[in-house]
């Protein structure tokens, strides 16, 4: 049987690695330029602003990599001392 501290493990750790793969590969763009036009005619430019997702994915993703990490290194530790007794 499949232990939950395993799963968990295994779903923390995929989790940071799709948020660390996402945020390399589309979230990393520079803050862009947007034109718009006001009703008199003339058209004001302004920088977009970065979504909280953009901003945190990095850090998110490092975190659950590490939870990820930290909880299979435990399940594995008990698993060889386990055997060892056996």
């Amino acid at each position: 049987m499949i232990r939950r501290r395993l799963i968990l493990g295994i779903v923390f750790l995929t989790a940071g690695m799709l948020l660390l793969i996402a945020f390399s590969i589309g979230f990393d763009q520079r803050p862009r330029l947007v034109k718009e036009s006001e009703h008199d005619g003339s058209t004001q430019w302004r920088f977009v602003d970065r979504s909280i997702l953009e901003e945190g994915a990095g850090t998110a993703g490092i975190i659950s990599v590490a939870a990820g990490l930290v909880i299979l290194t435990s399940e594995a530790i008990k698993f060889v001392r386990r055997r060892q007794r056996q």
